[in-house]
């Protein structure tokens, strides 16, 4: 496992609104990524793909897939999770070739260490190359699939950056998060996207850090 230069920027903001009681303090955090970071997935689950990534290729050169923010935004019960990516996703243009679909998730988590390399919640944008969707997965019991899924519809996708708002009973307890870009070789199966299919997915840009310092790139929630 090659080291990352951690060139993660974490701000977290509170707005207490003393004037104006009564009103929900908003929080954020919001993380940029560096330019340029395609390939990174192979530090998680390398394989085959991980040489797609090495020169010029469709795949390669989709700079959607090139994460340079993520955020996250608390008011109330409320959570905003954005994402800004280095190009426009465009419809238009479809899907690499050997492309069924490309997601952009946040994977939350109840506990972090050496132990808890599977998220127990995940938040999902979809592009299966004509249109967009999102969902939020409970896999706190990873191994046994079919996972419960529930399906948002306060979500925006406006050239290069994407917010979907959800309620946090979604993530019950949660305490850290990191964001990603994953590539489908296969049509996936929402209430299974990390189970079973689990070799014919691969992780494109994660959260920039230094795997020397944690297993994974563990952010705090805002």
């Amino acid at each position: 496992m090659r080291r990352l230069a951690l060139t993660v920027t974490c701000m977290l903001v509170a707005l207490l609104m003393l004037a104006q009681p009564g009103l929900a303090a908003t929080n954020t955090v919001y993380v940029t990524d560096e330019i340029g970071g395609l390939g990174r997935g192979g530090v998680i689950n390398g394989g085959e793909m991980w040489t797609v990534w090495q020169g010029s290729n469709e795949l390669a050169d989709a700079d959607y897939l090139d994460v340079t923010a993520g955020w996250l935004t608390l008011k109330g019960n409320r959570l905003t999770a954005g994402m800004e990516v280095l190009s426009e996703i465009s419809v238009e243009d479809g899907l690499p070739g050997g492309v069924k679909a490309i997601w952009y998730t946040w994977f939350f988590y109840v506990e972090t260490g050496p132990d808890h390399f599977d998220a127990d919640y995940r938040l999902h944008v979809c592009w299966d190359g004509y249109s967009f969707y999102a969902f939020v997965a409970d896999m706190r019991d990873f191994y046994n699939p079919p996972y419960e899924v529930t399906y948002l519809e306060n979500l925006v996708v406006d050239d290069n950056v994407m917010e979907v708002n959800l309620n946090m009973d979604l993530l019950p307890d949660a305490t850290a998060w990191f964001f990603e870009s994953i590539v489908w070789m296969i049509v996936p199966v929402d209430e299974d996207m990390m189970g079973l299919t689990a070799w014919y997915w691969y992780c494109a840009d994660i959260t920039n850090w230094d795997p020397g310092e944690s297993m994974l790139p563990w952010l705090p929630m805002p």
